[in-house]
C-alpha cells in the first residue's frame, strides 16, 4: 500500500536525512534481496523469491518499509486524513484478522468488484455523506441489478472502514450518517423442525444424523459446529464451551467464533448421548489434524467427522442436506434452518430473548429476533390474549411451497425484521 504522494516524500525525505534509505544484498548470480528497517529501526528482508537485479530488490525493499512505517502510523497517531480510502483499506488487511474467515474473504471479493472502483484515490477526508449517498444510489440502479441484501453487505462493508478510521482518530467523523437504503422485501425464513429432521435423517449417514441433531440441540453455526473440540464438551456438566472455528476456505482452525467471544452452550439429555455415541470407541489423542490459526499445537480431536473420517466442511455438510432434501421430495434444508429451529424451539417455550442471544452467540436482540420465527403456536398466543382463541391444526414450520407441511407465514421473520442472505446470517 502506498499513501499520499506528499506523505511518501517526506517519509523518503527523513530516510536520506536519517542514512536509513532501503538498499540491496546480493545472494547469487541474478539473485538480489531488499534490505530495510521497519518503523522500529529493525533491519529487515524482502521475502523470497529474490529478484534478478539489484534495482528490483531495492525498489521493493522501499515499498516495503513504507508499508512497515504506514501500519506503525496509526498507533503513533500519525496516519493523515489525506490517506485515500484504498491505502486505508490495504493498511487493514495486513493488521487485522477478519479476513481470516469465510464472512472476511465475501467482504474482500465486495471491495474489488464494488467499492475499490469508486473510491480508490479518494482521500477520506473527501469523502462526504452525499458522495456516499450518490454512490448507494448508482449501485441501485445497475445493470444488471444488485439484490437490496447485497448492496446493503457493500454499505456495511465500507462504513465499517470509515468507523475504524474515526476510532483510530483519523477522521473526526463518520460521512457515513443518514443514508438511505435500499429497503428488503420480507421473505419467508424456513426452519428446522422434529418432523423435518425425521424425515431428512433417511437419507443421511450416521455421522452427519448425529451432526445434524446436534446442531438442531446447540444452534451452533457449522462451522463452530464442524471446529468443536472435544475438550471443549463437558459431558457431566452437560454444556460446551464454543471457542474453536473450523474455516473451510482455508482448512483451518480459528481460535474464536464470530462475535470474537467463546460462550457457553447447555446440552440436553439428547446433545449428550449423541456426543458420547461419537466419542465411543474412537482414540481422542493426538489432535485435529487441522492447522490452527493461532499456530498453537493441538492434542483434541474433533467431535464430529465426515462419513469418510476428517472435518466436516460446512459447504459439504449442506451438500449433503441439500440432496437429502431432494431425496426425501422436501424443500431444500441447509445448516442455518437448524439454527433457526433451535432459535425458535427456545422462544416457544419462553426462554427470554437476552439467553437466546447469549446462546446464539449474537451481539444484539435484533441478530436473534431474525431467527426466530413465527409460528402457528406464537400466534395461537396472540389470539388467546385476545379472547379469540383459533382452531389449530398442527402444522411444522417450513417455507410454505410444494410438499413442505408449513405455510407461507410459519417461516417469516418477525414483523419489522430485515432479512439476510443466508452467507450473512450470524
Amino acid at each position: 500500500m502506498t499513501i499520499s504522494a506528499i506523505g511518501e516524500i517526506s517519509i523518503r525525505h527523513n530516510d536520506r536525512r536519517k542514512d536509513r534509505m532501503a538498499s540491496a544484498e546480493k545472494m547469487g548470480p541474478g539473485k538480489w534481496r531488499g534490505v530495510y528497517r521497519d518503523a522500529n529501526g529493525k533491519k529487515c528482508h524482502t521475502k523470497a523469491p529474490y529478484y534478478r537485479t539489484k534495482n528490483e530488490a531495492r525498489n521493493a525493499a522501499n515499498e516495503e518499509e513504507v508499508k512497515a512505517r504506514r501500519r506503525a502510523a496509526p498507533r503513533n497517531g500519525a496516519l493523515p486524513a489525506t490517506t485515500t480510502w484504498d491505502q486505508w483499506w490495504d493498511l487493514l488487511s495486513t493488521t487485522r484478522t477478519f479476513e481470516v474467515t469465510d464472512t472476511g474473504r465475501v467482504e474482500a471479493s465486495m471491495v474489488k468488484a464494488h467499492i475499490r472502483p469508486r473510491w480508490a484515490g479518494v482521500a477520506l477526508n473527501q469523502i462526504s455523506r452525499p458522495k456516499v449517498q450518490a454512490w448507494i444510489d448508482n449501485l441501485e440502479s445497475r445493470k444488471p441489478p444488485l439484490s437490496a441484501n447485497y448492496i446493503r453487505r457493500i454499505y456495511t462493508t465500507f462504513a465499517a472502514t470509515i468507523n475504524l478510521a474515526v476510532t483510530e482518530e483519523i477522521l473526526i467523523a463518520s460521512p457515513c450518517v443518514r443514508i438511505t437504503l435500499p429497503r428488503v422485501p420480507k421473505q419467508p425464513k424456513p426452519y428446522a423442525t422434529d418432523g423435518h429432521l425425521a424425515t431428512l435423517k433417511t437419507q443421511l449417514h450416521q455421522r452427519l444424523q448425529d451432526a445434524v441433531d446436534f446442531g438442531f440441540e446447540t444452534g451452533l453455526r457449522p462451522g463452530e459446529l464442524a471446529g468443536l473440540h472435544v475438550h471443549r464438551v463437558d459431558v457431566e456438566a452437560k454444556l460446551l464451551v464454543v471457542a474453536e472455528v473450523y474455516v473451510g476456505g482455508q482448512h483451518l482452525i480459528r481460535p474464536f467464533p464470530k462475535d470474537k467471544d467463546s460462550r457457553t452452550v447447555p446440552l440436553s439429555e439428547k446433545a449428550v448421548a449423541i456426543v458420547r455415541r461419537c466419542l465411543a470407541s474412537r482414540t481422542l489423542d493426538g489432535g485435529c489434524g487441522i492447522p490452527h490459526a493461532d499456530g498453537r499445537p493441538c492434542s483434541s480431536a474433533l467431535v464430529f467427522l465426515a462419513p469418510r473420517g476428517g472435518v466436516i466442511r460446512p459447504r459439504t455438510f449442506s451438500d449433503h442436506l441439500r440432496r437429502a432434501s431432494t431425496a426425501a421430495k422436501m424443500p431444500r434444508r441447509t445448516p442455518y434452518t437448524l439454527r433457526r429451529g433451535y432459535a425458535t424451539r427456545l422462544a416457544e417455550s419462553g426462554v427470554n430473548a437476552f439467553e437466546i442471544a447469549r446462546v446464539m452467540g449474537h451481539g444484539s436482540l435484533d441478530q436473534s429476533q431474525e431467527y426466530v420465527q413465527e409460528t402457528p403456536a406464537a400466534r395461537a398466543r396472540v389470539l388467546r390474549a385476545l379472547g379469540d382463541p383459533p382452531t389449530l391444526t398442527a402444522v411444522e414450520g417450513g417455507a410454505g411451497t410444494g410438499t413442505d407441511p408449513g405455510t407461507h407465514l410459519d417461516s417469516q421473520t418477525l414483523p419489522g425484521t430485515p432479512s439476510r442472505t443466508e452467507e450473512n446470517v450470524g
